[in-house]
């Protein structure tokens, strides 16, 4: 499957590149249950609000209001160290100005907490270089000649699969991310294994208790 991909791909550059020879012609390449395409796609998308913070690498963001609605988590956003400006509100995410210069940051990753999924992530990113996003699926997609100028993209998990996490990584660097909106949030539903275990749980303090109520009976008795 993985050659397949590298075929589809290089078929793809070939035909973006004979398309009249067209050096801006953006290109999107998915491998494995991902789809990412320009423009807002997605249905049902609540936007998320970000915690202002004029010099860091972390911040958090809340669904639906700058507090955030009910039964909603927060969102993590990190640059790996690199310290950013992050915007009050539903805004973005600014590289640096040193002496008026941007200060580019290479990665960002977008994490829901441990127990939460979503399925689709819609953002702009302004300016943006070529870029990789990945899935916490495993899967990722390549864009290669975005779009001058603030652009929407929208990436979606297929395949029956959810996200916990995007991460997103340019050679060159990023300027600005802004207007981030998320849709199928929701509880992650526990692996098989978590399942029996809770089963397994359950049954032994249920035979706890059975032991401690006859062992009680007996002595009455």
């Amino acid at each position: 499957m993985g050659k397949l991909n590298r075929v589809a791909a290089t078929l793809t550059l070939l035909a973006a590149a004979a398309w009249g020879g067209s050096v801006g012609a953006t290109v999107i390449v998915d491998f494995g249950n991902i789809n990412t395409s320009l423009g807002d796609k997605g249905v049902g998308e609540v936007k998320i609000f970000l915690d202002a913070v004029a010099s860091a690498s972390t911040s958090t963001g809340h669904v639906g209001s700058q507090t955030g609605l009910p039964n909603t988590p927060v969102i993590t956003f990190d640059t790996s160290g690199v310290d950013v400006k992050f915007a009050n509100g539903f805004a973005g995410i600014d590289a640096l100005k040193v002496t008026g210069v941007p200060q580019l940051y290479n990665t960002l990753t977008i994490s829901v907490p441990k127990g939460w999924t979503f399925t689709d992530l819609e953002f702009s990113v302004n300016s943006a270089p070529d870029f990789t996003v990945t899935g916490s699926n495993g899967a990722h997609s390549t864009i290669t000649n975005p779009p001058n100028g603030d652009k929407d993209f929208t990436i979606f998990a297929t395949g029956s699969t959810e996200f916990t996490s995007l991460a997103f990584s340019s050679a060159v660097g990023f300027d600005k991310f802004n207007h981030f909106e998320i849709s199928g949030l929701a509880p992650a539903v526990p692996e098989p294994s978590t399942w029996a275990m809770m089963i397994l749980g359950f049954t032994g303090v249920g035979f706890m208790a059975y032991r401690r109520k006859s062992k009680s009976a007996l002595i009455a008795a």
